[in-house]
């Protein structure tokens, strides 16, 4: 193998050296170790004290979104009697969710919606006092 002529092409010629300058990802090729010093001390993995967030798993119950389920159940059973049967279904069910949960700020401190269940429980008990006035009048009321 002559090294001293232009090569422009590579060939099927073996190498007598390493072709690599690093650890490869696959280390296949190593590099030459580096002496450790006294005074380059790793720490061993018991001593690494790692900081885990601690995050809390609250039963979702999204007051919030009965809030907005109630308003919307309470005008359509009061204003329209063909879909109360609809409206009352979800308002029954907010009333029984949201009944089973009134003191989930005294069972689970600091959950997210201890501050709105009270709210969206009196919002549902209105929807579901809508029901009675839509079957009684409905729109007639206005007429």
């Amino acid at each position: 193998m002559d090294l001293k002529s232009p090569r422009k092409n590579l060939s099927n010629e073996v190498v007598q050296r390493d072709l690599h300058t690093g650890d490869v990802i696959h280390n296949h090729y190593y590099s030459a170790t580096l002496e450790s010093s006294e005074t380059s001390i790793r720490p061993i993995p018991a001593e690494i004290e790692v900081a885990v967030p601690q995050y809390f798993s609250y039963k979702e119950i999204g007051a919030g979104n009965w809030i907005f389920i109630a308003i919307v159940s309470g005008l359509c059973s009061a204003f329209i009697p063909s879909v109360s049967p609809v409206t009352g279904f979800f308002s029954f069910l907010g009333l029984l969710i949201l009944t089973r949960n009134r003191d989930i700020a005294i069972r689970e401190p600091g959950h997210p919606d201890s501050e709105l269940i009270g709210i969206a429980f009196w919002f549902i008990v209105v929807s579901v006092l809508c029901l009675p006035f839509g079957w009684l009048y409905g729109w007639s009321i206005f007429f």
